[in-house]
């Protein structure tokens, strides 16, 4: 009998505006498994780097829940990144386009040349007859990582990556076993801002993030307009958008429904912002059909949510949960298998020899 070898890769570290999430993935037979998953809230929310003790406080229930290694990969805060799409001459003029490419992106967000790390891609050919060659780029500030490292290794763990957010969308995608032809995207709808990403075939070829857009403008409004507190905005969201476990019961039906016509108004707004998306990626690659939108954040968990991006971008819409990249054992728990959790499982998939 052949044995099974089982290798657990590294933890995939999520930093959301409320949350950290982290993840770790197990090889053993043909497709991963969950070894671990862990997730806790800041002390402070509103998005930037994570103070340390939020990491200890992680570092600890990783322990408690059977996570293995101290190696992480990491993604940025959406805000810390940097993302643009470069004109570069044509490759066969045999240009050095990789040297070009950091100068160019240094001119174009208008920083200094030696101030950030950058990745870049070369792009499929687009609608448009042009000469030269078109480069998607993540960049982030030197002080920016740098000051993520630190605290990450101030808190015990040994960094080997980090990530674009974009780049772990598409690798999300391709372990879910989407379509790898036409135009697919993935919607992020986190508590401080909702993310867009297209991706043809399994390439990253558009990402943009609309900060304040998130379910904290909701939040705010029904706080502001309601009179009720913090808590009371969330369980009033929470029916509102039809999110797991809300029936509404034991709410003011007055109160609920005045919640729903403040929400419906933002619902609409995002909605439109990614059909908004989904046409620009139609209108670069006309010979690509739009596929399905896949929804991850904390805002996938909410019916309301999907339903608005379905009506306005004519495309179908999915949550996009870990169950679809990762085997569960067992139900694996509660909040396992949330969408909000997607990032970091997708993280822990990240392998050395990636581009």
């Amino acid at each position: 009998m052949r044995r099974m070898i089982r290798r657990v890769g590294p933890i995939g570290v999520q930093i959301g505006a409320r949350r950290l999430i982290a993840a770790q993935v197990e090889s053993r037979g043909r497709r991963p498994r969950l070894h671990a998953l862990a997730r806790i809230s800041r002390g402070a929310s509103g998005g930037g780097l994570p103070e340390l003790s939020d990491l200890e406080r992680l570092s600890e229930t990783m322990e408690r829940l059977g996570f293995e290694g101290r190696q992480v990969v990491l993604v940025a805060p959406a805000e810390k990144e940097l993302v643009s799409v470069l004109e570069l001459p044509a490759k066969s003029a045999g240009a050095p386009l990789g040297a070009i490419a950091p100068a160019e992106f240094a001119r174009e967000r208008r920083i200094d040349p030696g101030s950030f790390e950058m990745g870049w891609w070369e792009l499929p050919e687009a609608s448009r007859a042009a000469p030269g060659t078109r480069a998607m780029a993540v960049g982030i500030a030197h002080e920016d990582v740098e000051g993520l490292i630190e605290l990450v290794v101030r808190a015990g763990f040994d960094p080997v990556a980090v990530d674009a957010r974009a780049v772990a969308f598409g690798r999300a995608v391709s372990a879910a076993g989407g379509s790898a032809e036409g135009i697919n995207a993935v919607v992020d709808i986190g508590w401080g801002g909702v993310g867009v990403s297209l991706l043809v075939g399994s390439m990253v070829v558009y990402h943009r993030t609309v900060f304040d857009a998130g379910l904290v403008a909701c939040h705010r409004e029904i706080c502001s307009r309601l009179g009720v507190d913090a808590e009371g905005a969330e369980v009033l969201l929470d029916v509102v958008g039809g999110g797991d476990g809300e029936s509404g019961s034991g709410v003011d039906p007055a109160l609920l429904s005045r919640a729903r016509s403040l929400a419906a108004p933002r619902l609409r707004a995002l909605a439109r912002d990614v059909s908004a998306s989904l046409s620009y990626g139609s209108h670069l690659y006309p010979g690509q059909a739009v596929g399905r939108v896949y929804v991850v954040g904390e805002g996938a968990r909410h019916a309301a949510v999907r339903d608005a991006i379905a009506e306005c971008a004519e495309s179908p819409v999915e949550a996009l949960t870990p169950e679809r990249l990762v085997d569960i054992v067992d139900g694996g728990g509660r909040g396992v298998n949330d969408a909000d959790a997607t990032l970091a499982v997708s993280l822990a998939l990240w392998s050395e020899g990636e581009a």
